[in-house]
């Protein structure tokens, strides 16, 4: 194969684009891609001051890489903020990978600490929640601590690594949910209200095997062991169907998500947008929510009543 680029060896073929790229070649392109994705879904301005989530996985160290290096282009502050979330060895780990990552993309950052944040750590909270999924459990803590923070701490805007595959994912757990509502809160950029901080995916359109490609080409170091409490999680079989149709139909994938924001999105929200959900504060910690009291706060208390 040759680079449809500059014409030597190429070592990467995306089916998907029809292209054959060399590794200079496919990182110029990848970048490109985000740099589009940012501009057309207009997810970061000139001043904007953006906490970005870094898990230690390579998806929210790939978007530090390219977030640094876009700050100076685009006149943006960044800051890092990684939850410490007490799993054991797990979360050692990924904590001392993400300190690396941080010193070697010159990003400020915050080591947050879920056990002094609620009093108890994930592994904790998940012992005594035993009936409800681990990752539900997790995934619901970590979007309200990281809202939480970036609120209290003056950022405008907070950076998620989620890319195609996630969304997908997400996409697709909810129409065989029924869960329409939490479709729409797939785009790329979700507007915050008050208390609650806009939120932006500027990998939204990047499918994950890009990403795996462009974190070994760059050196990127990433942990690769996946979460204790991941197993058994129904996400696995998702994705495989979703990799099986693009193995049968390249670009299906972005394809599915781009008919989704401009069809059904539009006529979800036309649905929806009469009867909004109206926001109240928790009468606990005065986050938003859509109760009384927060899912967070619920969990928390149940974890103290044992």
């Amino acid at each position: 194969m040759k680079c449809n680029i500059c014409g030597n060896i190429a070592s990467i073929k995306l089916d998907y684009a029809n292209l054959r790229l060399c590794n200079l070649h496919f990182v110029n392109y990848f970048k490109r891609r985000i740099k589009r994705t940012i501009e057309k879904y207009k997810l970061i301005n000139p001043g904007d001051k953006i906490l970005i989530a870094v898990s230690g996985g390579k998806d929210s160290l790939t978007l530090l890489n390219i977030l640094s290096e876009l700050r100076e282009d685009i006149n943006f502050y960044l800051e890092g903020i990684t939850i410490d979330l007490g799993i054991e060895e797990y979360s050692n780990k990924y904590i001392k990978i993400v300190k690396e990552n941080y010193e070697k993309f010159k990003v400020e950052y915050k080591i947050i600490s879920l056990k002094d944040e609620l009093g108890f750590t994930i592994s904790e909270i998940i012992k005594s929640m035993k009936r409800r999924r681990p990752c539900s459990i997790c995934g619901a803590i970590k979007r309200y601590m990281l809202n939480k923070l970036a609120y209290e701490w003056g950022f405008n805007k907070l950076a998620t690594g989620h890319n195609l595959d996630d969304l997908l994912y997400i996409l697709l757990r909810s129409y065989i949910r029924g869960d329409y509502k939490q479709a729409l809160k797939l785009y790329p950029l979700l507007p915050g209200n008050d208390r609650l901080v806009t939120r932006i995916r500027p990998l939204a359109e990047i499918p994950e095997s890009d990403i795996i490609l462009y974190s070994r080409i760059k050196g990127i170091n990433f942990l690769e062991e996946k979460c204790p409490y991941s197993k058994g999680s129904k996400g696995f079989t998702y994705r495989k169907l979703l990799d099986m149709l693009e193995q049968e139909s390249p670009s299906s994938k972005l394809s599915m998500l781009r008919s989704f924001y401009n069809i059904y999105k539009p006529a979800l929200e036309s649905y929806y947008l009469k009867r909004p959900i109206k926001l109240k504060y928790c009468k606990s910690c005065g986050m938003p929510t859509s109760n009384e009291i927060c899912s967070v706060c619920k969990i928390i208390a149940r974890v103290q009543r044992g």
